[in-house]
């Protein structure tokens, strides 16, 4: 994928700003939190309802939520969208309390700003709570968004019926009149004429003006509009005297500095959420014809659904599915035709037929004929190898698909995180994945190294669910027993001569 640098505007190849964590509470019977570093590849695994899912739809609430927060709704947020239905706040906030907050917390990493920034490197972590109206779903929205830097964190309260936010603490407005002085005091040095000398009371000032003045949101992220500093220019305010005194000066530049953060982290912070892929753990029957749904956006769609239409639309990505269909030794090739017959077209619509071809007879056949199995793996293929750095969610992959296939998987993904970039976050119950991703690891020359790996078990008690992070060592070995036995009934099996 081709990025625009933040610093030249030229093109460049690079980094999405990248999810490198997931942390929530709140959500469901995850009620006390949960904190999930991700690797490369992240594998999830637990007992059936134990919450497994609970944390992909978390990540899939705000993506869908994107085009409400980023219009003229800003801070809602969207439970029932196209990649989930969440019912509504009250059937997602734990215990039903609908006095609760839901807070969402991501952790970022390959945010990289301008030297001159008011925080070059970014913030480390976005934390976002949402609360309720205790009578209706209707008012649900932003209640607090916070930024991590190194120096700090930077809180903002958001209201939702005057649609306006506010700094929400002294450290808060301290954070940012230090990283203030701190620019000035640089560009002064650069050019000592040209910039005022400002003292304590100044940026005393500065603190007081930042904490009582309210803020517009771009997304989820606060900023305070240019015009927030309109009228202080008129001799008397008490706000800084004159246009073009020092405070004005000071205010105009604290206003267009975190603005400016703003806007670039609100535009990385969608592309971020915009990237994510997801793969659902119900995927449509194979048909013998698929006729277009209109929907160029739909890509791939939730359960495979606009597949072939896909495929037809990126010819090229048709041999990369063939690439794939090597790594997991299925014996076809894949075509995708489109029917052009005029009669056809005009009462059915655009109609396209994929079929396989059988690499050993040069027989051809219709998805529909081969087995349930490789049309359940397609969708997983066709994501894998049609996107770039992206973060792709997965249910299920190996629903329908054999061990041996199971295994081959992993190495679609391995090969898809080297070549294209992307990284995997993946509910699963099978053992295969995760046994073939530690022989890669073991191997004199491995393809995946263990810190690319993240395993986590999901379990519940109480009705209350945890994450339990599974450590591995630098061979792949996990060094403590899987909590609550989860694969140990294999090893009984095996073992065990009696009943």
């Amino acid at each position: 994928m081709r990025l625009r640098s933040r610093d030249s505007g030229s093109e460049q190849e690079g980094i999405l700003m990248r999810i490198a964590g997931l942390e929530f509470s709140g959500v469901k019977s995850f009620g006390s939190g949960v904190n999930l570093p991700l690797g490369e590849i992240s594998l999830v695994y637990g007992a059936n309802s134990s919450g497994k899912s609970t944390i992909l739809q978390t990540l899939l609430l705000l993506k869908q939520s994107l085009e409400v927060a980023y219009s003229h709704n800003p801070g809602l947020l969207e439970f029932r969208g196209k990649y989930v239905d969440l019912g509504g706040f009250r059937t997602l906030i734990s215990n039903h309390d609908r006095q609760g907050k839901i807070v969402i917390s991501l952790r970022l990493s390959g945010i990289k700003y301008s030297e001159d920034a008011l925080f070059p490197a970014g913030p480390t972590r976005i934390r976002l709570t949402f609360g309720g109206d205790p009578e209706s779903d209707r008012n649900v929205a932003l209640r607090e968004v916070a930024f991590e830097f190194g120096e700090g964190w930077v809180r903002f309260d958001w209201d939702l019926s005057s649609q306006e936010a506010k700094l929400a603490s002294t450290e808060s407005s301290a954070l940012l009149a230090k990283q203030m002085r701190r620019l000035a005091e640089e560009a002064r040095r650069r050019v000592p004429k040209a910039v005022p000398t400002l003292d304590d009371g100044d940026y005393l000032w500065l603190r007081r003006w930042m904490r009582s003045h309210p803020c517009q949101l771009i997304g989820w992220i606060p900023y305070w509009p240019p015009q927030a500093s309109l009228g202080i220019g008129m001799a008397g305010r008490p706000a800084g005297g004159w246009r073009g005194s020092p405070r004005y000066e000071l205010l105009t530049n604290i206003v267009f500095h975190w603005q400016n953060l703003a806007f670039r982290l609100a535009a990385d912070l969608r592309e971020a959420l915009e990237s994510l892929v997801y793969v659902g753990p119900l995927r449509e029957f194979p048909r013998r014809m698929s006729m277009d749904s209109g929907d160029v956006s739909a890509g791939v769609g939730v359960r495979g659904e606009s597949l072939v239409w896909h495929l037809s639309r990126n010819e090229d990505l048709v041999s990369e599915v063939n690439e794939a269909f090597g790594i997991l030794d299925i014996p076809y090739s894949l075509r995708v035709e489109g029917l052009r017959s005029t009669n056809l077209a005009d009462a059915l619509g655009d109609v396209a037929v994929a079929t396989l071809v059988d690499r050993n007879t040069d027989l051809v056949v219709s998805t529909a004929d081969v087995g349930f199995g490789v049309s359940q793996v397609l969708p997983v293929v066709v994501q894998a190898m049609g996107n770039t750095q992206s973060l792709v969610l997965i249910e299920q992959p190996e629903i329908h698909v054999h061990p041996k296939m199971q295994s081959r998987i992993m190495d679609l993904l391995i090969h898809s995180m080297r070549a294209n970039g992307n990284r995997f976050l993946i509910e699963t119950h099978s053992e295969h994945l995760l046994l073939r991703a530690q022989r890669r690891i073991r191997q004199s020359r491995p393809t995946l190294n263990s810190d690319e790996l993240s395993v986590f078990y999901v379990a519940q008690e109480g009705g209350v669910s945890s994450a339990l992070n599974v450590e591995l060592d630098e061979n792949g070995d996990i060094n403590v027993g899987w909590p609550g036995g989860f694969f140990d009934d294999r090893l009984e099996d095996l073992m065990e001569c009696g009943d």
